[in-house]
């Protein structure tokens, strides 16, 4: 266990207390992949800073200090196949809420397919999931959350300034970092519990109303050559993305979507 951390006291009931807060990771996924090892139940690791945060399709998440919020959980759980879409539709639609209370001013907060938050059309944060997977279910699920909190635009890399935003350059606002980490862990929390008290019967219907409006015209990024664009018919039962092409709905299971 490194030195540089503090234990806090969580009010959660779903997420195990203490969260566990560092001054500087590597990765917060990478220190809950440490834990599984000797841990049980869904621990909460947080830093202040990550050095090379996970984004999706191998991307780096840039998690400067005390610029966001950057943490990562377990879920003690077996998750069947079809129900992992459920479980990350979850987890944006409990952080979206959580980011809702917290801003000052009524936002726009949207979710973006798969898994990504945004604000005025640019990300401020996203989720990414990962597991191992057998025998048609997932076990040792690990989630990790970025969320932007106090960037300004200078502090984004210079290609990200367009399509990036935090909460900060909605609102103006520079949030300190624990008590913020504390309030949306806990909603969080509570979402999580009632999806899983519910069996997700809701999940697909809520995210749904707080994605993208069905009929827009969006570009998806299939892999790092092929881009389809079409307009958004929304999702299926599965989770997966509705594309409609010259008059044709195509299904994707994968990719990035561009508004």
């Amino acid at each position: 266990m490194h030195p540089d951390h503090r234990e806090i006291q969580i009010n959660t009931s779903f997420l195990k207390s203490p969260l566990l807060l560092f001054d500087t990771v590597t990765s917060t996924n990478t220190m809950i992949q440490r834990q599984l090892q000797t841990q049980t139940g869904c621990r909460v690791i947080a830093a202040l800073e990550q050095r090379t945060g996970e984004g999706r399709m191998e991307r780096t998440w840039e998690s400067p200090p005390s610029k966001g919020l950057w943490f990562s959980f377990n879920i003690n759980k077996q998750i069947h196949a079809r129900k992992l879409i459920l479980l990350n539709f979850a987890i944006a639609l409990g952080i979206r809420k959580a980011i809702l209370g917290i801003m000052v001013k009524d936002m726009d907060v949207k979710l973006k397919w798969p898994n990504d938050i945004v604000i005025n059309s640019r990300k401020a944060g996203g989720i990414i999931l990962k597991s191992k997977f057998r025998n048609g279910i997932h076990r040792d699920v690990i989630c990790g959350v970025g969320i932007n909190l106090n960037q300004n635009r200078s502090d984004f890399p210079i290609d990200l300034r367009d399509r990036a935003i935090s909460l900060k350059i909605v609102d103006g606002l520079k949030r300190p970092i624990e008590s913020t980490l504390i309030k949306v862990i806990e909603e969080l929390d509570k979402y999580l519990l009632f999806s899983f008290d519910n069996g997700f019967a809701t999940t697909l219907d809520d995210w749904q109303v707080a994605s993208t409006p069905l009929g827009t015209e969006i570009l998806v990024s299939v892999s790092n050559s092929q881009k389809q664009s079409g307009i958004y018919r929304g999702i299926d039962t599965e989770g997966r993305l509705l594309l409609e092409i010259d008059g044709k709905t195509i299904v994707l299971t994968s990719g990035d979507v561009e508004v």
